[in-house]
């Protein structure tokens, strides 16, 4: 969980908007948009090309993260919890934009970081609370095992493209941990920065990327030796991180309303901009004095989306020259993203 002092992410309203396109945009995905709504407790399907909210689904408390399978047909939805310690992941059907299952975590607590596996039958979660990464059987909706990180604060994953290894970003502990989801239950762990919450992989699968938010850093590791191969500046709390398909790694930077985009084999920054909104859609959302706190952030097919937590508002970008492409309304504290193929059927 995202922990400022200068912003207070407890003092949350309710509410529900619709969705508004705010610049004029030609959009080229066919698909649906799927953004967590924190303090709604509820999902947004939004269409595209309309980018049109289609539906709000309800789901557990407090969401975080959200992912959808390889075939576009369901999301599942991390359900982190508010003063009760969340722990279950919900299943929604895409196309029916319903919740079609719950998966108990057993003792697991505090779900937050998501990812399906290639097989569209498993996927992984971590648990904040306990330090773990658990393997789910999505269809089954049960738990298969746990894989202890030792760790604090254990909060975003990536899964490499072989599905063999997943690494999680230990917030509270600075540090990594890689684990071998055929393996026993304990991980590899590396101290990789202060503040260590982003993580991706390379397409290739050769490399794991660390964005450290009390350092304004990322930390570059071999991903078989975990060995440090560099470590490149950023800015202001870079939360997030992912790579694209075409090795351009996107930063956001919560406290200064940017993001950064960086070429995977050079190091060198591409691109930094600013994390757009609309005043108009903002002001009933805003959830505390300051930035807009862009957090979840996205590329589908050359185009990237960010959530501006802070004000409920998604900017969407063209991933080639970082263009605007338009700002959508979400609910409050809109965070985690994902996008399917699969449109929601309206009728």
């Amino acid at each position: 969980m995202l922990k400022i002092s200068r912003f207070n992410f407890m003092r949350c309203l309710f509410g529900i908007c619709l969705v508004t396109v705010m610049v004029p945009a030609a959009y080229a995905l066919d698909g649906t948009l799927l953004v967590v709504n924190k303090s709604e407790d509820t999902v947004s399907l939004i269409d595209f090309p309309s980018a049109t909210e289609i539906v709000k689904i309800s789901v557990g408390a407090t969401p975080h993260e959200v992912d959808v399978s390889p075939d576009g047909k369901t999301a599942i939805v991390a359900n982190y919890g508010s003063i009760i310690p969340g722990s279950t992941v919900s299943v929604i059907d895409i196309q029916s934009a319903k919740v079609i299952g719950l998966i108990r975590l057993k003792m697991a607590s505090r779900p937050h970081g998501i990812q399906w596996l290639a097989d569209g039958k498993h996927a992984v979660v971590t648990t904040e609370g306990t330090g773990e990464l658990t393997l789910m059987d999505i269809e089954k909706r049960v738990v298969i095992k746990s894989f202890k990180t030792g760790q604090a604060g254990s909060h975003m994953v990536a899964v490499g493209p072989d599905q063999k290894m997943a690494y999680v970003a230990n917030l509270m502990s600075d540090s990594i941990t890689a684990i071998d989801l055929s393996g026993t239950t304990e991980g590899r762990n590396v101290k990789t920065g202060k503040g260590s919450e982003g993580i991706a992989i390379t397409p290739d699968g050769s490399e794991v990327w660390v964005s450290n938010r009390a350092e304004d850093t990322l930390t570059i590791l071999d991903a078989e030796t975990l060995t440090i191969k560099d470590k490149i500046p950023t800015g202001k709390f870079p939360i997030r991180v992912v790579i694209s398909s075409n090795n351009q790694a996107l930063v956001t930077n919560a406290v200064e309303d940017t993001i950064e985009v960086f070429d995977v084999k050079s190091r060198k920054r591409l691109f930094r901009t600013l994390s757009n909104s609309d005043a108009k859609i903002e002001k009933k959302k805003r959830q505390s004095d300051g930035g807009l706190i862009p957090v979840g952030i996205i590329a589908v097919n050359g185009e990237v989306f960010v959530a501006n937590t802070n004000v409920g508002t998604i900017a969407h970008f063209r991933l080639s020259d970082m263009k605007l492409l338009g700002v959508l309304s979400a609910g409050i504290n809109s965070d985690g993203l994902s996008f399917s193929a699969v449109t929601v059927n309206s009728q």
